[in-house]
């Protein structure tokens, strides 16, 4: 960049090019994000503020930023932050990035909360699913192999005034949980359901930055449906497991789910008409 007066429109056009020369994708969106984020205001404000000229710190600190994201890190690592169902959540190199995939599966939970008395989020990450049913009312335990994801886990529940609904547990999936007997329990995950070969196929903010722990799954991206049903057996009054699904895995988890409980699953699609969520209520 030169030394010319820089104002936000200007410096915003430039930086959309910039990523997109780079293959970053939504490179408007990110440029605008890391900027907003620099200058402490909102994305949308930006419009309103065209004509303001950066300083000179100003723009060294989005410039480092940019460069990043250039590098093909993803923005919500860069930021810290991400949203799920309207609500700003911490993120950070331990934990995905939460996505409207995601978003399916609580929204399906959510139709049938009244049901269950625990929730069980297994692989819980940043929290984001723990905090959506703690924050309705819900007793949840948060379980993950990561004590750095459940840390991050136990930041959101605090900033969402949710800890005192939530027990953070570090597991294997379900191995060793002392699961309350209570009245009704559902069994939720999104586990890691990517293949090895599909995860060799990943974007670049994705293999080289997301955890590979919380994202490769051997049995075609089948192993840890198979691992949570074969545990769930030790689950007293159990009422419900439901499931985030991965590309052409639907049907395959459906009959995981239908071979565990001899009762049909059900399959919940997206709005565009991907198969995202498969369950099953006893």
């Amino acid at each position: 960049m030169s030394t010319e007066i820089w104002t936000i429109l200007s410096i915003l056009k430039w930086s959309e090019k910039f990523l997109r020369e780079k293959g970053v994708a939504a490179a408007k969106h990110g440029a605008e994000c890391l900027l907003a984020f620099v200058l402490g205001c909102q994305r949308l404000d930006l419009y309103l503020r065209f004509d303001q000229p950066l300083t000179t710190t100003e723009r060294a600190a989005y410039k480092k930023l940019l460069l990043r994201r250039a590098s093909r890190e993803p923005l919500q690592y860069i930021t810290g932050e991400a949203w799920f169902m309207s609500e700003k959540f911490k993120v950070s190199l331990h934990t995905l990035i939460p996505r409207y995939d995601t978003e399916i599966l609580a929204e399906t939970v959510l139709r049938y909360l009244d049901q269950a008395e625990l929730i069980v989020d297994i692989g819980a990450g940043s929290g984001i699913l723990a905090v959506t049913f703690a924050k309705r009312g819900k007793k949840v335990l948060a379980l993950d192999i990561s004590p750095e994801a459940l840390a991050v886990a136990k930041a959101n529940a605090a900033a969402h005034q949710a800890v005192d609904k939530i027990e953070f547990i570090c597991a294997d999936l379900l191995a060793g949980v002392n699961i309350p007997p209570v009245r009704g329990v559902f069994l939720v995950s999104n586990p890691p359901y990517i293949s090895p070969a599909e995860y060799a196929a990943l974007e670049p903010e994705v293999r080289e930055h997301e955890p590979r722990l919380a994202l490769l799954a051997q049995n075609d991206g089948l192993e840890f449906y198979q691992k949570i049903l074969a545990q769930s057996g030790a689950v007293s009054d159990l009422k419900g497991v439901f499931f985030e699904v991965g590309h052409r895995q639907a049907g395959a988890v459906a009959k995981l789910l239908q071979d565990r409980f001899q009762i049909p699953a059900q399959i919940v699609r997206d709005l565009g008409g991907k198969e995202r969520v498969v369950y099953t209520l006893l």
